[in-house]
């Protein structure tokens, strides 16, 4: 997952010496930014499904409670996913907040007796992600 690699590498080059001093300062930075865009893949390839059931069940294609098996999907997906540090962690979280719990705000407004899990519950399993698997924290 491009985003938490590239900026991997590009704390393992500016903490390291030889390397900062082979590569420079600037390749470093150049890839930690490369690394802000690959977040917007992320978004898209973690949580499209789960907008695209938003999307459907607004247009009566998808019953409401594929959204939420959605969501439950892509959470168990990403559950075990360790980001590079905790900018990173704090970047691609806020980012698939900013995609998904407004989406999923106006879905439960519309169908919010048929699905468990409130605006406020995907809320807080995005914000549990990227801490890696439990007791390896």
């Amino acid at each position: 997952f491009l985003a938490n690699n590239t900026q991997y590498v590009a704390n393992k080059v500016a903490g390291s010496g030889k390397l900062r001093g082979i590569l420079g300062d600037g390749w470093a930075e150049a890839q930690s930014a490369k690394a802000r865009a690959h977040v917007g893949v992320y978004v898209r390839a973690a949580w499209g499904k789960v907008m695209a059931a938003i999307a459907g069940a607004g247009a009566g294609a998808e019953p409401p409670e594929a959204v939420e098996q959605a969501v439950m999907e892509a959470v168990a997906m990403q559950e075990q996913w360790v980001a590079a540090d905790e900018e990173t962690a704090q970047a691609l979280r806020a980012a698939a907040t900013a995609a998904v719990v407004p989406r999923y705000r106006m879905f439960y407004r519309r169908y919010g007796a048929a699905v468990r899990l409130t605006p406020g519950d995907v809320t807080t399993m995005i914000a549990a992600l990227f801490a890696g698997p439990p007791g390896d924290v």
